[in-house]
């Protein structure tokens, strides 16, 4: 992850802690009082997510992954949310999480933004004789992240989303919606 400030530092203060699992709990906690029907969605997206490996738990990782992460100054839990998208065929109910909420996005230098050029490339696109577009499915998480960003990668999550039982611990290896850095 691209860094532009010291961030255990700015993420310790910030959360008065080693770690903002606290907060992600209680974010997760209200995820688990959503509709049986809501859940179900969700258990689907998930499950799709592992299988993809763009997530595994953190059990599933070597031991020197396992290791970065439990030695880590900060560990960083990824608050998230059920966001229903009505109409939407292959992602009913999609999970986004919240590093601006956190403090990560803060932390994290921003890509160029490209809206702006939007009319200078089609104004070349419409001078062409031929022209292509494509989509690539699941972009961001084709991005895999190196190992060092596994400690800021944590997610919170069981099957039964039930608030009576305590969550796995999940981490994304894969880049993710939301971060300013993706």
């Amino acid at each position: 992850l691209p860094f532009v400030r010291d961030e255990v530092e700015f993420l310790r203060k910030r959360h008065q802690a080693d770690d903002n699992k606290y907060q992600a709990l209680r974010v997760y906690k209200t995820q688990c009082r959503k509709s049986e029907e809501v859940k179900e969605k969700l258990r689907a997206t998930h499950q799709d997510l592992v299988d993809r490996g763009f997530m595994v738990r953190f059990e599933t990782l070597n031991q020197e992954q396992q290791d970065i992460i439990v030695g880590a100054p900060f560990r960083h839990y990824y608050p998230w949310r059920a966001v229903h998208k009505e109409g939407s065929v292959s992602t009913p109910v999609r999970i986004v999480v919240d590093p601006t909420a956190t403090g990560l996005n803060i932390c994290l230098a921003k890509g160029e933004d490209m809206l702006t050029r939007i009319p200078e490339v089609l104004i070349r696109f419409r001078c062409h004789l031929e022209a292509w577009c494509s989509d690539i499915s699941k972009m961001y998480n084709m991005l895999q992240l190196n190992d060092d960003a596994l400690p800021y990668s944590l997610f919170l999550y069981d099957e039964s989303l039930d608030e009576a039982i305590p969550p796995n611990v999940y981490v994304m290896t894969a880049a993710w919606y939301g971060v300013s850095s993706t």
